[in-house]
């Protein structure tokens, strides 16, 4: 919590997302920054955890241009890290949206 936010604002934000996220008719739009690890992307987790077969959920990787050098982002582009069956969007250096399938 920041300044007079309630002690317990995450749950509060966390049950308000889910009351969305779960109904079947809700796409996921689950933005993470490629420069990050994948694994530990809380919008990836909560998709999973709501869609785990990645029937409804959009992934968008962002900062594909700041990952380190030397860094192979294959399996991301290849949809293997994340299997997302509506497959994915890079933005690069948010100028412009790359579809990716």
């Amino acid at each position: 919590p920041v300044g007079d936010q309630p002690h317990d604002i995450e749950f509060q934000i966390r049950d308000m997302l889910m009351q969305f996220v779960t109904k079947e008719n809700c796409l996921l739009l689950a933005v993470s920054p490629a420069n990050s690890d994948l694994a530990n992307s809380d919008a990836l987790k909560i998709a999973k955890e709501v869609d785990p077969q990645g029937l409804r959920t959009i992934g968008v990787i962002t900062k594909l241009d700041l990952m380190d050098e030397g860094t192979d982002a294959r399996d991301i582009l290849e949809n293997k890290l994340l299997p997302l069956r509506r497959g994915k969007v890079i933005a690069e250096k948010a100028s412009r949206l790359i579809p990716h399938k």
